[in-house]
């Protein structure tokens, strides 16, 4: 493997751990929004918190969620693809040339 095959292949692992934060990132907005709506329900119900804060809470969860589960899939199917590349690339590049050396 060459030295641009090998800057390739660390850009590439870095690309994927990268896309594994931000798809963590999504899954943490996804769970906040759930427990945002939920708890404007309960808070509602139990009368704790103003009007306006309920309203505000259950809106910024209904307004994020759709989003955030929509970019789950759409980040999990370009993790999945990710992964088959770098196994590809690793396929191509790496294995050839430690049995070029044996």
């Amino acid at each position: 493997m060459n030295e641009w095959e090998r800057r390739e292949h660390e850009l590439g692992k870095a690309d994927i751990m990268v896309g594994k934060v931000i798809y963590q990132m999504y899954l943490l907005i996804a769970t906040a929004s759930i427990a945002s709506m939920a708890g404007s329900i309960s808070s509602a119900v139990l009368e704790i918190l103003p009007t306006w804060a309920n309203i505000a809470m259950g809106a910024g969860g209904v307004i994020n969620l759709p989003g955030s589960v929509d970019a789950l899939h759409q980040m999990n199917k370009w993790l999945k693809n990710a992964d088959q590349e770098m196994v590809d690339f690793e396929k191509r590049f790496i294995e050839p040339s430690a049995e070029k050396t044996v």
